[in-house]
């Protein structure tokens, strides 16, 4: 409403309200019925014009089987957020991600702020000179990127501490995340108890339920996540104890809380050999007499996050 009465005495505020509400609608026209159903067709009528009806109809089928299976695992669990009185913006704050290979596109934020630095983590920083002024680049040292890609990308995650020591908040995204609107606002849902925000899973609130769609989808190693869920029922870890969406991390960097948890968080992520760290967070929560309410809730999908957009991965 406001570009359309041509008001250039905008506030901030107002101006970020405007763009959330921009990215709302477009969320609503991407998640309806009729252009799910469309884009579905669209794809796979391209199959019928190069004759390939046997494969079009295994789609059509897969499809079908594909979403009544997953229905079934959805049990999701829904948290109120808490607010705290912080102010954001007199907090600094590292916003960062990390982009290993060729793995994502780099995301350009559409919003500055004069107290958040972006950050980009990657293993070799002159492929990203054109991203300088957006970005600030780390380049991971040569032991870590040895491991391999992925736990060196989940070492740059859960470690935000090695890398912004003179901040008081760091924000995590996945590399298919767009910033399009306020996040500082995240810093005031953290919890004190364990220092850390997050978002409740959007679909299940339990990691045994989560194991089977992730081998169903087949994400992950599957006889690693077997040897996973066994070790924590011998344990004793409960079902439907909750889960968290790892996308965005918001961790207290004064809080030694939650640089024992991401640690703890890492190392069970890399004895699982699952590579899937999902399902080893809930478990590290428990492990340490923490509970999945202890975390600070972003919200309940964050599909519906309209300071975001979420896009395909890229590789």
């Amino acid at each position: 409403n406001f570009f359309s009465q041509g008001n250039s005495n905008m506030t901030k505020e107002q101006l970020y309200d405007a763009i959330e509400q921009l990215e709302k609608e477009k969320k609503y026209l991407l998640n309806s019925k009729k252009y799910k159903l469309g884009n579905f067709l669209v794809n796979n009528l391209l199959l019928l014009k190069k004759i390939r009806i046997y494969k079009f109809f295994q789609n059509i089928k897969g499809h079908i089987l594909k979403k009544r299976i997953l229905k079934k695992y959805c049990n999701h669990s829904s948290f109120k957020q808490k607010i705290n009185n912080i102010n954001y913006n007199k907090k600094k704050i590292a916003v960062y991600t990390c982009i290993l290979g060729n793995y994502d596109n780099i995301n350009i934020p559409l919003v500055k702020f004069n107290n958040v630095d972006y950050f980009l983590i990657t293993d070799k920083k002159e492929k990203f000179e054109e991203y300088f002024g957006v970005y600030n680049i780390i380049e991971l040292k040569e032991d870590t990127l040895s491991k391999g890609n992925i736990i060196a990308n989940r070492y740059a995650k859960f470690h935000p501490y090695d890398f912004f020591r003179k901040y008081d908040y760091a924000i995590y995204f996945d590399g298919n995340v767009r910033i399009v609107s306020d996040i500082r606002k995240y810093i005031t849902n953290i919890l004190n108890k364990t220092g850390i925000a997050m978002y409740i899973h959007r679909e299940r609130n339990d990691i045994y339920d989560e194991a089977k769609v992730c081998k169903l989808l087949k994400r992950g190693i599957s006889k690693n996540i077997d040897k996973q869920m066994k070790k924590y029922t011998d344990e004793g870890f409960p079902k439907k104890y909750g889960m968290n969406e790892a996308t965005i991390i918001v961790s207290d960097l004064k809080n030694m809380t939650s640089r024992v948890l991401l640690d703890a968080w890492f190392k069970e992520f890399l004895n699982s050999k699952s590579f899937r760290d999902q399902l080893a967070w809930p478990y590290v929560l428990w492990k340490n007499n923490f509970k999945i309410e202890d975390v600070g809730v972003l919200g309940n999908n964050i599909y519906e996050d309209n300071k975001i957009e979420i896009l395909k991965h890229n590789g």
